[in-house]
């Protein structure tokens, strides 16, 4: 298996054809960081996870599952800037939801599955509440 086509199934979000190539998941380990607290304010509190890994799929928002100890949750999560609040750091959040507990500072592993959408900029904060609605019901969607 080339570097090559693992990078290039990774810049395409094709985490079937990378699961394939790799012979596990894409994933992504990180010890979750305290974070400014938005998602929680917003009603979508996330785990926030600095990347450790070279190479990232895409900014954008993604279906996933997220281990916590020996237990695979769902979730949605977003990688990239968020230009909504004008940060440069790349940052993987991930939200599960109804999930009650402390995860922080707990190493925790996350394997992407799905490419949702692109990330992008929203000028009012209830314009990002009702998408990541809509994001959240589209990865929880029969």
């Amino acid at each position: 298996v080339s570097s090559s086509r693992i990078r290039q199934a990774l810049s395409s979000a094709d985490f079937k054809e990378l699961k394939s190539l790799l012979g596990r998941p894409f994933s992504i380990q990180s010890q979750v960081l305290k974070g400014d607290g938005r998602g929680r304010k917003l009603g979508f509190p996330t785990a926030n996870l600095k990347p450790n890994n070279k190479l990232l799929p895409p900014f954008g928002v993604y279906s996933g599952s997220l281990k916590v100890q020996q237990t695979h949750y769902p979730a949605v999560v977003n990688i990239g800037c968020r230009p909504s609040f004008k940060s440069e750091q790349i940052l993987v959040e991930a939200h599960i939801p109804n999930f009650k507990g402390n995860l922080y500072n707990q190493v925790l592993k996350l394997e992407l599955e799905n490419f949702v959408r692109k990330e992008q900029k929203f000028s009012r904060l209830s314009d990002l509440r009702e998408q990541i609605k809509r994001d959240i019901h589209t990865v929880f969607s029969p």
